[in-house]
Order: structure tokens, then C-alpha cells, then sequence
């Protein structure tokens, strides 16, 4: 074959593949307008979108900050299956503790060492809690307590409970010791509410 002869050649195939290249790129416009009326302007739907775009991405939703359980607050403590509670709580961020009466059975009246205790309400002598996220302890950090040490050791813990949580706004406390956790008062179970 001469030389002119193979540049023929060549010609002719960069034309074959150019037509056909051509071709292709009709067809595909004519499948994105086949339904447009004659003469209105169409864009291309995916014309200037990126590959990446062109696959839809389901919308995230933002994530929401989960709500922990805190021990903080006020609560209103009930005795099992009664619909009034027996008084309201407070437990603050520094482990102060403030309250009313827990019930008869659980604390001695306000003036315990006074001749004359009629008619006052027992209360629980705590000024402060303890909490590990499992057991509850009210405390008595200073002042008298009516507290007898055989071993010499005063223990200020006045009422102690394991806590189970139901809600992140009730819970289950379940006497489990203390001064006021003894005898018949062990193993009784109180509903605290916010």
C-alpha cells in the first residue's frame, strides 16, 4: 500500500468514528425531548447536574440529643398504690437535700429532743444525698443526729434505697438501709415523680 493510500485510510476511519459519535449524541438528545412540543427550548434534566448528584441521597434527618436520666430536681414521693404523695423533695446539683416527711415510720419529729414533740410531723434528719446511679442515700452531714454507734463510727446515713429508673421522670426506690431502714421499714418500695 502506498502512503497516500494509508492516510486515506486513516481519514476515512476518524470520519466513521466521528459520525458515529454524532449519532449517538443525537439519539440521546432526542430521547430527553421526544414529548416537547415543536419549537419550545428544552434543558436537558440532568444537564448540569454532577454524577453524584444524579443518584438521590435520602434526606438525613439531624440528630437529636438523646435525654439522660438525672437524679436533679424535684420530686414527689408516693407510698405504693396511694394517689396522694407523702411529701416533695428536693435534690440539687451540690447533693443538698431538702424534704418533708416520709412517713411515720421514717424519721423523728422535728424537736425529737425536746420535752414537747406532740402533733409534729417526723422527718427524714437528711441535709444531703449521695447518688452512684444505682443506690440513693440521704444524709446527715452536720448537727445532732439520732444516731447510736456500737463501734464508736457514727453513720450520718439516714435513709438508703436502690434506685430503679422507669421513666426519666419516675423512679422506684427500694429501702435497702440507713438509720430509718430497719427492721419493718426494710425492703419498703416508694414512687418518686418529677
Amino acid at each position: 500500500m502506498h502512503s497516500r493510500e494509508r492516510i486515506l485510510i486513516l481519514i476515512l476511519c476518524l470520519v466513521s468514528i466521528s459520525i458515529y459519535s454524532c449519532i449517538n449524541n443525537t439519539n440521546t438528545n432526542t430521547n430527553t425531548n421526544t414529548n416537547t412540543p415543536e419549537g419550545s427550548a428544552t434543558t436537558p434534566t440532568n444537564a448540569n447536574k454532577s454524577p453524584e448528584s444524579l443518584t438521590e441521597q435520602p434526606e438525613i434527618p439531624p440528630v437529636k440529643a438523646e435525654k439522660k436520666f438525672t437524679i436533679v430536681g424535684t420530686w414527689l414521693v408516693y407510698e405504693p398504690n396511694v394517689e396522694n404523695p407523702l411529701t416533695s423533695i428536693t435534690l440539687s446539683q451540690d447533693n443538698q437535700y431538702q424534704g418533708g416527711s416520709w412517713g411515720k415510720d421514717f424519721g423523728s419529729p422535728a424537736n425529737a429532743w425536746n420535752s414537747s414533740n406532740e402533733g409534729q410531723q417526723n422527718i427524714l434528719w437528711a441535709d444531703e444525698y449521695t447518688f452512684d446511679g444505682e443506690v440513693l442515700s440521704f444524709n446527715r452531714r452536720s448537727g445532732l443526729i439520732p444516731i447510736s454507734s456500737t463501734d464508736g463510727i457514727e453513720d450520718r446515713r439516714m435513709l438508703t434505697g436502690n434506685v430503679k429508673v422507669i421513666t426519666l421522670t419516675e423512679i422506684e426506690f427500694t429501702v435497702t438501709g440507713g438509720f430509718y431502714g430497719k427492721g419493718n421499714n426494710l425492703g419498703k418500695v416508694f414512687r418518686l415523680r418529677k
